[in-house]
């Protein structure tokens, strides 16, 4: 079995069609953007296979102190959550704004993606939640 990516077809259109994901272009597909209950999650696939699967957990604020007081109350969900959970808490390069990612390695199934993207949009709730 190859692992090198298949060019006339991709993971994340493979995952398109199994969830019958409306207004997906046919062919090859590295990038989409979905909305799972509240939430807007984006996936991309590499040249190398893999899955990144993100979404915006919260904005942070302007303030340099209210901003690092988020910071220090999300790094400490995040390592409480560690031993539970295979996101990982991340800041865009901006710094505005907090995001979950996820990623699946080279070689992961349409279901797997499928799997991957319900946990994160659970974990986004559940990060809001305690926001």
């Amino acid at each position: 079995m190859s692992t090198a990516p298949n060019t006339s077809s991709t993971l994340l259109a493979e995952w398109a069609a199994l969830e019958r994901l409306p207004d997906v272009p046919a062919g090859p597909v590295r990038q989409l953007a979905v909305h799972l209950d509240r939430s807007r999650i984006r996936l991309s696939e590499n040249p190398d296979g893999t899955i990144v699967i993100e979404s915006r957990i919260k904005d942070l604020p302007l303030a340099p102190g209210d901003r690092d007081s988020v910071l220090r109350q999300a790094m400490k969900v995040a390592t409480a959550r560690i031993q539970y959970s295979n996101t990982v808490l991340a800041a865009d390069e901006a710094g505005a704004g907090l995001y979950l990612q996820r990623c699946l390695t080279s070689g992961s199934s349409a279901a797997e993606v499928s799997a991957a993207v319900e946990q994160l949009a659970n974990e986004v709730d559940m990060w809001r939640a305690s926001a």
